[in-house]
């Protein structure tokens, strides 16, 4: 399985540090955003096809969680937004 690795930067000390591995299948085109200190990546395209499967990020934590993927026809890169009430939106 194919790692994809993740990395923080600190602009203050021009540094980087590495995160913990996105779990999910390596992809390209994914859509994501950030809501309540929180990061979600989803959708894309692997070498399987699209992708409709949605992840949670904890920068706190430094952990991923695999969320209930889009019941949608899965796609490349959706319209990707969260609303202020937390909900997101395809």
């Amino acid at each position: 399985m194919l790692s994809i690795s993740s990395y923080k930067y600190d602009p203050r000390n021009a540094t980087w540090t590495t995160l913990s591995n996105f779990p999910g299948v390596a992809r390209g085109f994914a859509s994501g955003a950030s809501y309540k200190g929180k990061g979600y990546l989803g959708f894309g395209n692997a070498s399987t096809g699209f992708l409709k499967d949605l992840w949670e990020y904890d920068p706190v934590n430094d952990t991923w969680k695999e969320l209930a993927s889009c019941p949608c026809l899965a796609r490349r890169h959706p319209a990707f937004a969260i609303t202020t009430n937390g909900k997101i939106l395809i």
